[in-house]
């Protein structure tokens, strides 16, 4: 039996991989079906299908979660092409509202540092505990229940 493990995918804007903004690189990735992974990405080993993926913008003035997915293969090479390797992503889901990673940190127990939470996001893919995925999420079912309006990335 295969366990789930849960992780977030990290997208920094206008990188070569993230030519333009968060929606567009989300679209790219909802149409391909592919997020490209660096040979030096943190945890590309150990990831593999059936996994479940948080995906968040860094940089200003984002530093939000904006969505979430799924992998639907293990890590993959692709040889001769800028990224040596991928992965195959599904049930794409960027979200009406995104969460600030402030508005979450108090909760997220896999940030010791409170005050420096950014060097926790860093490395591209960063594992997680299911507990933290959870608080994740039902934080912005909580937030789409309210009535604050949309937030444009």
């Amino acid at each position: 039996m295969v366990m789930t493990r849960y992780w977030i995918f990290v997208s920094f804007p206008y990188s070569d991989f993230n030519a333009g903004t968060i929606q567009e690189t989300i679209n790219k990735i909802k149409q391909s079906g592919i997020w490209p992974i660096g040979k030096n990405t943190r945890f590309r080993k150990q990831i593999s299908r059936g996994d479940k993926l948080l995906l968040y913008q860094a940089g200003e003035p984002v530093k939000a979660f904006v969505g979430n997915a799924e992998l639907h293969s293990d890590i993959q090479s692709a040889e001769g092409r800028r990224y040596p390797y991928y992965v195959r992503v599904g049930n794409v889901q960027l979200w009406d509202r995104c969460l600030y990673v402030k508005d979450v940190v108090n909760d997220l127990s896999f940030v010791k540092d409170k005050m420096h939470y950014g060097a926790y996001l860093q490395g591209g893919i960063t594992a997680i505990p299911e507990a933290d995925y959870n608080a994740i999420l039902t934080k912005v079912r909580q937030r789409s229940l309210s009535s604050s309006p949309a937030i444009n990335l």
